[in-house]
């Protein structure tokens, strides 16, 4: 073989020897895993109680019905539990305003309970304040709303035979009966007495009436348990309080949810932290963010890996 042709083979030998040896076997690279936030599967539902002044035309777009009372019912079905959210009525927040054409123009800043003021004090309305919840709550979905008049909330408290509180402070100036330390049952009018006084008793701010509030639901669902779910007096309430009453829930809803009241295991209610701070006209309150992102992580959504 001449010695020219030899060489080259030889080179092309020697090339591919080194690039074979050079050759490493190449792993691929681990994927790091991810992890995002995603709302768990427990049902939402918003009950809110609004004044009782004179109805609106159903096609204004402007009321006088504040949010007086609002709460948020938790009702985990995987594990049979209720839970109440409270929530502020003075919580300061975004919420919609409307225009003439009952469309959305802005968005203005102030306490929740404004929200419901702007629609026509019906399911619009009710809608208004189901979305400033929301996004307090950093935009969690909200699966039932319920408004009721609170000028129903004697009709209902009679319906199941009043309830039974603790008087926790002197509310004598609301009624003589109310006095501190004393256990009454509410009846008639006491009843709205009790749940919606706020500045003529104690220090005049609402975190003292949601302390009452949340000592008359407690008495409330103590008395409906002991009715063993009555189905008279529930198809009473039902009839007393069709007027009064503004929902998406169907009755089939309506029943479900009450009975999951009724026998679900309540867990210790929560709260959103946060200051109380005397406005110019009315008090205001401000969430401790940090802490509200910290209760609505935990409350209302899970941790799962993403899909790579």
């Amino acid at each position: 073989m001449p010695l020219k042709k030899l060489f080259k083979i030889s080179a092309i030998l020697l090339v591919s020897l080194l690039l074979l040896s050079s050759c490493k076997k190449v792993e691929e690279p681990v994927k790091e895993k991810t992890y995002s936030y995603k709302q768990n599967n427990k049902q939402l539902v918003l009950l809110v109680g609004c004044d009782d002044y004179e109805k609106t035309a159903e096609d204004t777009y402007i009321n006088d019905e504040l949010a007086d009372f609002i709460v948020l019912l938790i009702l985990d079905n995987d594990n049979k539990t209720a839970q109440l959210l409270k929530i502020n009525r003075d919580t300061m927040c975004y919420y919609d305003v409307f225009g003439a054409d009952k469309t959305v123009v802005r968005q203005d800043y102030g306490q929740i309970c404004i929200s419901h003021c702007y629609g026509s004090g019906g399911i619009d309305s009710l809608i208004n304040t189901k979305n400033a919840v929301s996004a307090v709550l950093d935009y969690i979905n909200i699966d039932y709303y319920i408004s009721i008049t609170m000028a129903a909330i004697d009709i209902i408290n009679d319906d199941v035979g009043g309830v039974e509180v603790y008087i926790e402070d002197d509310l004598t100036a609301l009624d003589p009966s109310f006095v501190q330390g004393s256990t009454v049952k509410l009846t008639g009018h006491l009843c709205e007495k009790f749940v919606r006084a706020r500045s003529s008793v104690t220090d005049g701010t609402n975190l003292m009436r949601m302390s009452r509030q949340k000592t008359y639901m407690e008495g409330f669902l103590k008395r409906l348990k002991e009715l063993s779910y009555d189905e008279d007096i529930i198809t009473k309430i039902y009839a007393d309080t069709a007027d009064y009453v503004t929902s998406n829930c169907t009755i089939y809803d309506m029943s479900s949810i009450l009975d999951k009241l009724l026998t679900y295991e309540f867990l210790p209610e929560l709260s959103l932290a946060g200051e109380n701070v005397e406005g110019e006209e009315h008090y205001e309150f401000y969430l401790d963010e940090d802490k509200k992102v910290e209760l609505v992580q935990s409350t209302f959504f899970d941790l799962v890996e993403d899909e790579n």
